[in-house]
């Protein structure tokens, strides 16, 4: 089995484990993401106006983040993405463009994938995953 085959076989059981709930679908799929990309966190994230919400997480221990957490967009790389209105990899923050931003000084990470979740045409938040 290819690893494409093995990701979207996974993707099936966990999309299709209803009793588990949404948040636990979203959490599988999250941690999915993070071994595929090779990255240790992974964020489902909620915006409104210039505030940057949690809404799901999977993290390592040691990584001080927690559901509902809030931050002002303008200090994530996730403003970055909204910007862009596509995705964004940034695969060495400290070699980029990106070194002088807010995120790398307050939590430096050095790598990120983001994409904008659209719902009914508006911007809901993002899908990212990051690591140190």
């Amino acid at each position: 089995m290819t690893e494409n085959e093995r990701v979207i076989r996974k993707l099936y059981q966990i999309t299709s484990k209803h009793q588990n709930g949404f948040s636990e679908q979203v959490r599988e799929l999250l941690s999915m993401g993070c071994e595929r990309f090779g990255l240790e966190i992974g964020i489902l994230s909620n915006i409104v106006d210039s505030r940057y919400r949690i809404v799901h997480q999977v993290s390592p221990d040691d990584v001080p983040l927690a559901d509902e957490a809030e931050f002002n967009l303008p200090e994530t790389y996730c403003a970055e993405t909204i910007a862009a209105g596509k995705p964004v990899c940034f695969e060495h923050v400290a070699n980029s463009k990106m070194c002088t931003h807010p995120a790398y000084a307050a939590f430096a990470l050095e790598s990120y994938i983001g994409i904008p979740i659209r719902v009914e045409g508006e911007v809901y938040g993002t899908l990212n995953f990051s690591s140190p």
